[in-house]
């Protein structure tokens, strides 16, 4: 749809709850047992503080500040005109202050990867509020010159991989390594379109659209999404660290529950 903060899956699914600041709109949402955590009372399975149009919810509660209606079928409870508990801006300043954050951080800079079998490791580990971080910094051009590549955590419980990409970024490969969902944590910071196919892993991009084919399977926080493919929900596996960014508060109950969410949230564009 291209309209900052909504989702279109078209005639796919987002396996997961979800929790949009524009329109929700696509095939289904189902969240394949995943829920919120007890923190976010008063939020349904999937939430658009705008309109809600579904083909299928599969028993989902559906909670949309506009209308809640269209093609949707199979809910649990649709509620239309909802007031939510608080504004968006609760969640989405404190994933833009953490995006910020880690792209300040010094990290391992890679100059260079081969075409085949590239591997994204950290030579370097910080501890960060009990964390063990592993920083990456690549240019958006390096990491698309590898046709496929690896993450190789290095004892580290949590890899970032700041991608600096100003304007548009294109993969064209595909990322299949199943196992770095639970500790891989890319941050496009400055890209205002990211174009995925298979991607297994979680995603900050808090100025970009998201673009996918086939499959995310992570946790997303972008300015809005649109997919021919799917949205699976896969949190990390372990604490994301209150690092220098305002309102530690809420970074914990981030840490705890919004990092299990496939999440987009309408906000302004910062400037360059």
């Amino acid at each position: 749809t291209g309209t900052r903060g909504s989702l279109s899956v078209r005639k796919s699914e987002d396996k997961g709850p979800v929790m949009y600041g524009g329109s929700l709109s696509g095939a289904q949402v189902n969240t394949k047992g995943r829920t919120l955590s007890s923190s976010f009372a008063g939020y349904g399975d999937a939430n658009a503080y705008g309109s809600v149009s579904l083909q299928n919810a599969n028993g989902q509660t559906v909670y949309a500040g506009g209308s809640a209606g269209g093609a949707e079928s199979g809910v649990s409870r649709s509620v239309s005109g909802y007031s939510f508990p608080g504004p968006i801006t609760a969640f989405t300043q404190p994933l833009t202050a953490l995006s910020d954050s880690f792209a300040n951080m010094s990290g391992t800079a890679i100059g260079s990867l081969p075409i085949n079998n590239a591997v994204l490791s950290p030579t370097a580990i910080t501890t960060v509020d009990g964390v063990k971080i592993g920083m990456i910094d690549v240019t958006g051009n390096v990491l698309d010159s590898a046709s496929s590549f690896t993450v190789n955590r290095g004892g580290a419980d949590l890899v970032v991989i700041n991608v600096n990409a100003p304007g548009s970024f294109t993969y064209n490969g595909n990322f299949n390594q199943t196992s770095a969902s639970a500790y891989t944590l890319f941050n496009f910071y400055n890209s205002s379109k990211v174009s995925l196919k298979s991607w297994y892993s979680s995603i900050l991009a808090p100025d970009a659209t998201v673009f996918d084919s086939t499959a995310i399977n992570g946790f997303v926080f972008a300015d809005a999404i649109d997919t021919t493919g799917e949205l699976h929900m896969a949190p990390l596996q372990t604490k994301v660290p209150n690092t220098s960014v305002p309102e530690p508060g809420s970074l914990a109950l981030l840490a705890t529950g919004l990092l299990g969410v496939g999440f987009v949230a309408r906000r302004k564009r910062r400037r360059a």
